[in-house]
């Protein structure tokens, strides 16, 4: 089982789908970067990516199992 405080890796098996791992990157500046990736092709410049700094530390919380709803096929008027 991966502890709050391990990175979580690719192949761990609990890494699955059963759990949402958020690595505390700022990922907002390489969104821009790749957004402009068309602009800078057609002007044909080279740019290297931004820096992904590392904000907060690595979190990996299990996902929200869906409520189940009770359904009824006939209401009360």
């Amino acid at each position: 089982m991966i502890e709050h405080d391990e990175a979580a890796s690719p192949e761990d098996a609990a890494a699955g789908a059963s759990v949402i791992i958020d690595d505390g990157r700022d990922w907002a500046a390489w969104l821009v970067w790749a957004m402009n990736s068309r602009r800078r092709i057609s002007e044909k410049v080279f740019a290297l990516p931004p820096e992904r700094p590392q904000i907060v530390k690595v979190n990996v919380k299990p996902k929200k199992k869906p409520r189940r709803r009770k359904f009824s096929l006939f209401t009360d008027f």
